[in-house]
């Protein structure tokens, strides 16, 4: 298993390879059968997307994870079946790092301006 970062992953054509990541989560939504997570680690502006089958990892792991919670994500690069990105990471595993109360630290998902971040 390769461990790489974001950047990595995105700008190179890796194939269909096992890749550990670490970052934290930016947006979590859910469908009937898996979840979307976009991860972002600080090497890039980007995020990558993650999809977890709910049959591969445990609820009790996934009702923990929230906008700012950071991971180590074990899984693999494929080319995306979605729009709005070339791959994604089909999630293997998921190893908490850290945990984040969006009631005490609400992170808010729009991107702000450098001038909205100095008000």
């Amino acid at each position: 298993m390769t461990s790489i970062d974001v950047k990595q992953a995105l700008s190179k054509d890796l194939g269909n390879i096992l890749v550990n990541l670490k970052g934290w989560v930016r947006t979590k939504r859910g469908s009937k059968n898996v979840s979307f997570i976009a991860l972002n680690d600080g090497s890039c502006l980007e995020d990558i997307q993650c999809v977890i089958n709910f049959e591969e990892i445990d609820n009790e792991i996934l009702s923990k994870i929230n906008t700012g919670t950071s991971l180590n994500i074990q899984g693999e690069i494929v080319k995306s079946q979605g729009k709005g990105q070339s791959i994604e990471i089909l999630v293997k595993k998921i190893n908490i790092l850290g945990l984040s109360d969006p009631d005490k630290y609400p992170i808010p998902v729009s991107y702000y301006t450098s001038d909205a971040a100095d008000e």
